[in-house]
């Protein structure tokens, strides 16, 4: 079946639409509830333009998972991580983001996730840019927006001032652009609160993440477990992959998977002062840096997978097929 994604013709596309069709059709016939609904202010407004209506939250959070799928294979292609174009990162992506309920529904760690790879993608801009702080204040403006979708990723200013370092650009003022960049958006956003005077509405809705360290102090029950589990796999299998990924690699090639290390690391890291029980879409933010780590390493060492690689992705898939549409283990 991933053979099918072995290319960027229109047929491969047209399969990409169909694969998401199939995964995400539960959303629509099933009653899954929504894992997070207390996001940012720019979400709140993305659940206006749907008429806070359940089917048009399913299918905007359908067009995103695209939007982020294409998005992130895209950023991979570019960045000449692969010498072969093809879907597979993208393929890899729709499975992950589809394999839970709660990511049917459009959500505020779904929204973020665009922001944050178009940040990273910009970021990826100072490897050759003689100007640096102008590529640095809109990484900043993206880091903005994602943090007006959901408070949570706030915490992903800390990769981005790491990769800031990998480039060689870790000076007070490229600091200075950045903080700046990513302050303007809820300066703005702010003002215009203010001038409604709903200054208390944005304040509470910035400012409404909660980290603590719930794997300590909070029990969780049997499927949370299992859920962590499960991701804390895909996680640990990437940094073991990660030695692998940097052999044979161009430069701009090498500096992307440190760059998408650092925020999978920070992405992994964070779940541990979350609760996941309350808001297990935030598992959400694992999903894009895992997507790419895998599909990168799916394709490094040929064009093609591998038959194991291929057993692999068929099993998730069913597995996940079964998991929505039948016994809902998840």
């Amino acid at each position: 079946m991933l053979h099918l994604f072995n290319n960027t013709r229109q047929l491969a596309a047209l399969l990409l639409g169909l694969l998401l069709v199939v995964l995400h059709i539960p959303g629509l016939l099933y009653d899954f509830t929504a894992g997070d609904t207390t996001g940012g202010v720019l979400y709140d407004w993305m659940i206006w333009l749907t008429g806070h209506t359940r089917t048009g939250q399913v299918l905007l959070g359908m067009l995103w998972v695209l939007l982020t799928a294409l998005l992130l294979n895209r950023i991979v292609i570019e960045r000449r991580v692969l010498a072969h174009r093809d879907y597979y990162v993208a393929a890899g992506f729709l499975v992950l983001a589809s394999a839970l309920p709660v990511f049917h529904i459009f959500s505020p760690a779904m929204g973020g996730a665009v922001f944050v790879l178009l940040a990273i993608n910009r970021l990826m801009d100072l490897a050759k840019a003689a100007e640096k702080q102008g590529i640095i204040y809109e990484t900043g403006l993206l880091m903005g927006l994602a943090g007006l979708m959901s408070p949570y990723y706030y915490v992903f200013l800390i990769p981005t001032i790491l990769g800031l370092f990998s480039f060689g650009a870790f000076r007070i003022r490229e600091i200075a652009a950045l903080l700046i960049g990513w302050l303007n958006v809820f300066i703005l956003a702010g003002a215009i609160y203010f001038l409604f005077d709903s200054w208390d509405v944005f304040v509470r809705k910035s400012m409404d993440v909660s980290y603590a360290l719930y794997m300590l102090v909070h029990k969780w029950d049997r499927k949370t477990y299992i859920v962590l589990q499960f991701f804390l796999l895909i996680l640990i299998l990437a940094v073991l992959l990660q030695p692998r990924l940097a052999i044979k690699q161009q430069y701009h090639a090498k500096q992307f998977v440190r760059v998408v290390y650092n925020f999978l690391l920070t992405a992994g890291a964070s779940l541990l002062f979350v609760d996941l029980y309350n808001k297990p879409s935030l598992l959400y933010l694992l999903i894009p840096y895992s997507a790419a780590v895998l599909g990168v390493y799916v394709k490094r060492y040929g064009r093609n997978p591998s038959l194991l690689v291929s057993a692999v992705f068929m099993i998730a898939f069913l597995v996940v097929l079964l998991n929505l549409y039948r016994f809902h283990w998840l």
